[in-house]
């Protein structure tokens, strides 16, 4: 889509990477002009058990600063678990300092993620979004 003006809201999904959004949404929150005329929610999937306490909030605060400086309405995120890139397992798990076991169960608590409860969430997250319009 290359003209986003012709839509009231846009559903901006993005996995948590490094801790924050990933770099093509923070590119394409670069590209609208100011005040473009739509609203803006998000959904974020990110590793939680991973990483310490909120680390993926960043994701949000980056989707809300990006909109508050374009002057898009920022109608709020919805973030649920998922799963960990395999390629970046070993990396992670070495950063993090984790052991055998507790990598183990690090990636149980991730398995199946997102699942059904989380993808109902999500489109009750975007019924919400939808009613407000």
């Amino acid at each position: 889509v290359h003209d986003l003006t012709e839509f009231d809201c846009i559903f901006l999904g993005s996995p948590c990477h490094a801790g924050d959004a990933a770099a093509q949404v923070k590119e394409f929150l670069q590209g609208p002009p100011s005040a473009p005329g739509f609203k803006i929610a998000g959904f974020i999937t990110h590793s939680a058990p991973v990483y310490k306490g909120d680390d993926f909030n960043q994701c949000m605060v980056t989707l809300e600063t990006e909109c508050r400086n374009k002057n898009i309405p920022y109608l709020g995120s919805y973030h649920c678990q998922g799963y960990l890139n395999p390629a970046i397992h070993d990396h992670v798990k070495k950063m993090k300092g984790f052991s055998d076991s507790e990598w183990k169960e690090k990636l149980e608590d991730m398995k199946g993620h997102p699942d059904s409860e989380d993808i109902k969430k999500a489109g009750e997250f975007a019924r919400n979004i939808l009613e407000t319009l």
